[in-house]
C-alpha cells in the first residue's frame, strides 16, 4: 500500500516529537541525590557533653539537609525521635543514659530526597561531677571586740575560694605585744574567746582554717591590741546624803585584778564628824551642813593607786520639831506596858488583851522587829537594819506585825539596810496599822522570792498611811484581799506617799474588789528600762496606756500625768513621778532622834 507523500513527511515529524520529548523527561543529574558514605557523631556520649553529627557524603545535586536526632536500645534498635533535636549537636540528657543515639541526615533536590542514618554511639552514661578546688584565703580572718580581760573576742573567717561547701576551723593564739611568737591557746577553738588573765599584755591572733573535699587551708588575722587587764572600779557610784545630828554609813567596795585594796581620801575634805575607814567605811555623826567633794582612791595590794572616784556629799541640817502634822494619832492606851528592844533582837510576843510602847534605837538584827500579839501597840522614833543575807526572805523583812487585836501606830521609822527584803508585812486581820513618816531606803531581793514596801497578803484588819517614802527593787505596795478570813484585808486609806523603783516595777499593786481604799497624792516613779510605761506601775493591768485592753484595772489620764482604777471600790488617784517637794519623808526626819509633828 503506498501513503501519499504529504501522510509520510507527517508521520516523520510525530515520531521525531516522541523522541525529542523522552530526552527532555529524564535529563541527566537530575535523580535524587544518592548517599555515598553515611553521617558520623563524635563526641562523648555522656550527660553534660555535647555530640556533633556530620553530613555524611552525597553525590548528585543537593539542595539542602535535615538533620534528627533518635534515641536507641543498647543496641541501636527501636529508635524513636528526640522531639526539637534537629540541630548538627546534640547534648545528651538524663533520659538518655543507657540509651544509644543515631543521627539521621536526609538530602534533598528537586526530584526527591534520600536518608541516611549513622551508626550507634556508645551507650550514653552519666555525668562526671567537676574535680573540687582546695580553698585558697583571698582576704585574712579578721578579729573583733575589746581587748580587755574579761571582754569576749569574735573572728570573722575571711574571704575563701574554692569548691562548696568550707568547713571552718578555729584556733587563738597569744603573742607578744607586737603579735610576733605566738603560741597555741589550749581549748580555745571556737569562733570567739573570752580575755583572761593570762591574756593580759599579750596580743592575740586567730588561725583560720578552711576545708572541703579537696584539701584544706590556713589564714591567720592581724594581732589585737595588746589585751589590758580588768579595770578596778569603786562602788557605790554616789553616796547617799546625810543630816547634821544623824549617824551616817556607807560602805565602799572596789573590784579588780590586784586585791585587797585599801581607801584613802585624795584629794578633797569629808564634812566634819565623818571619816573613811582603809577598809572603806564611811561612818560618823556629820556636824555641819553643806555639799562636800572629794576623791576617793582606792590601793591594790602592789601599793599601786588602782582607782579613783570623785564623791559629792550632801549633808542637810538638823530637822526642826515642827513639820505638817500627821492624820492620825497613836491609840489611847490603857495601862501599857513599855518594852525596850536592845539593838541585837527585836522579836516580841505580846499578850493580845494588853496595851505597849515598844522603844527601839538603832535595831540591827536579823528578823528585824516582830511584833506579834498586843492590843494596842505603838512604835514611834528609830532605826531598823537587816545587817545581812540572814536566813531567808523572811528574816530579812524589817517589821512583821502579827496576830494584833487592836490599832499598831509606827511612826518616824527608818529603814535601812542593802539586805532588806520587805519593810513591813501583816499577818493580823483584826488590826488596824497606822504607817506615819516611815522611810524606807531600800527593798532588795537575793532570791526568787519579790521584795515589797508594805505586803498585807496575810491579813490586815484596815490600813493607814500618811508621809511615807520607800524605795525598791520590785514592788511598793502590796494590797492583797483574800476571800478566807485569815487572809482577809479591810479598808485601806493611803496619803503623801511616794514610790520609787530601783528599778521597780509593779509599784501599786492591788487586789481588790469590794473593800474602800483611798488615794491622795499618792505618787509613783519606776526606773526600768524595760517597764517604761506609767500604766506598768500598777498590778493587775495590762497596757493602761493603750487603753485598749477590756480586763485593764487603771486608765492613764490624755497627758500621761496620772492614772485611776476603773474599779468602783477604788477612790483618788496615782501621780506619775516624784512630789515637787521631794520625798514626803525625807531622810534624817525618821530615825533615832526623831521628833513627832503632832497630829491634825
Amino acid at each position: 500500500m503506498h501513503l501519499p507523500r504529504l501522510s509520510l513527511i507527517s508521520l516523520a515529524f510525530v515520531s521525531l516529537l516522541a523522541f525529542t520529548g523522552a530526552v527532555a523527561a529524564t535529563p541527566p543529574g537530575q535523580s535524587p541525590p544518592t548517599n555515598t558514605g553515611v553521617p558520623t557523631i563524635s563526641g562523648t556520649p555522656q550527660v553534660g557533653q555535647t555530640l556533633s553529627a556530620s553530613q555524611g557524603t552525597w553525590s548528585g545535586p543537593v539542595s539542602g539537609y535535615a538533620t534528627q536526632w533518635s534515641r536507641c536500645d543498647s543496641a541501636g534498635a527501636n529508635c524513636g525521635s528526640i522531639s526539637g533535636a534537629t540541630g548538627s549537636t546534640y547534648a545528651p540528657v538524663v533520659a538518655d543514659v543507657g540509651a544509644t543515639l543515631r543521627v539521621s541526615v536526609t538530602a534533598s533536590n528537586r526530584r526527591g530526597s534520600t536518608t541516611a542514618t549513622s551508626d550507634r554511639t556508645a551507650a550514653v552514661q552519666t555525668a562526671v561531677a567537676p574535680s573540687a578546688v582546695a580553698p585558697t584565703n583571698s582576704a585574712t580572718p579578721t578579729v573583733s571586740g575589746t581587748a580587755q580581760q574579761g571582754k569576749t573576742l569574735s573572728a570573722a573567717p575571711g574571704t575563701w575560694n574554692g569548691t562548696q561547701p568550707l568547713a571552718y576551723g578555729y584556733q587563738w593564739n597569744r603573742c607578744d605585744s607586737s603579735g610576733s611568737n605566738c603560741s597555741t591557746v589550749s581549748g580555745a577553738t571556737s569562733q570567739s574567746y573570752t580575755l583572761g588573765s593570762s591574756d593580759v599584755n599579750s596580743a592575740m591572733r586567730v588561725d583560720v582554717t578552711a576545708s572541703n573535699s579537696a584539701g584544706a587551708s590556713t589564714a591567720t588575722s592581724s594581732p589585737t591590741p595588746t589585751v589590758a587587764a580588768t579595770p578596778t572600779t569603786i562602788s557605790p557610784a554616789t553616796l547617799p546624803s546625810g543630816t547634821v545630828g544623824v549617824a551616817y554609813s556607807q560602805q565602799l567596795s572596789a573590784s579588780g585584778p590586784n586585791p585587797p585594796y585599801t581607801f584613802k581620801v585624795s584629794p578633797g575634805s569629808l564634812p566634819a564628824g565623818i571619816s573613811l575607814s582603809s577598809g572603806g567605811l564611811l561612818s560618823g555623826t556629820p556636824s555641819a551642813s553643806g555639799s562636800f567633794s572629794f576623791t576617793v582612791a582606792a590601793v591594790d595590794v602592789t601599793s599601786a593607786t588602782a582607782a579613783s572616784l570623785a564623791y559629792s556629799l550632801s549633808v542637810s541640817a538638823a530637822p526642826s520639831s515642827g513639820g505638817t502634822k500627821l492624820a492620825w494619832a497613836p491609840p489611847t492606851l490603857n495601862n501599857p506596858i513599855t518594852i525596850t528592844v536592845p539593838n541585837t533582837g527585836g522579836s516580841l510576843y505580846m499578850d493580845s488583851t494588853k496595851d505597849y510602847i515598844v522603844k527601839i534605837g538603832h535595831l540591827s538584827a536579823c528578823g528585824g522587829l516582830w511584833l506579834e500579839g498586843g492590843h494596842n501597840v505603838v512604835v514611834i522614833g528609830g532605826q531598823i537594819t537587816i545587817p545581812g543575807m540572814c536566813g531567808s526572805a523572811y528574816d530579812r523583812t524589817a517589821v512583821k506585825v502579827r496576830y494584833n487585836t487592836g490599832i499598831v501606830h509606827l511612826e518616824g521609822l527608818e529603814i535601812d539596810g542593802s539586805y532588806t527584803h520587805d519593810a513591813i508585812v501583816t499577818a493580823a486581820p483584826q488590826a488596824t496599822l497606822q504607817i506615819e513618816n516611815v522611810r524606807v531606803e531600800s527593798t532588795q531581793t537575793y532570791d526568787t522570792n519579790h521584795p515589797d514596801c508594805l505586803q498585807t497578803q496575810a491579813g490586815l484588819g484596815a490600813l493607814r498611811v500618811d508621809h511615807f517614802t520607800c524605795k525598791t527593787q520590785l514592788q511598793g505596795f502590796f494590797l492583797k484581799d483574800e476571800t478566807s478570813t485569815v487572809c482577809h484585808l479591810g479598808p485601806c486609806d493611803i496619803r503623801n506617799s511616794n514610790i520609787s523603783g530601783m528599778p521597780g516595777k509593779y509599784l501599786f499593786w492591788q487586789e481588790t474588789t469590794d473593800i474602800p481604799v483611798l488615794l491622795s497624792n499618792v505618787w509613783l516613779q519606776g526606773n526600768d528600762p524595760s517597764w517604761s510605761t506609767f500604766g506598768m506601775w500598777v498590778w493587775p493591768n495590762k497596757n493602761a496606756e493603750g487603753q485598749t485592753d477590756p480586763n485593764r484595772r487603771a486608765v492613764v489620764s490624755v497627758d500621761g500625768k496620772f492614772l485611776c482604777f476603773t474599779n468602783s471600790n477604788i477612790s483618788g488617784t496615782i501621780n506619775k513621778g516624784t512630789p515637787s517637794g521631794g520625798d514626803f519623808v525625807p531622810a534624817g526626819v525618821p530615825g533615832t532622834s526623831y521628833v513627832s509633828p503632832g497630829y491634825s
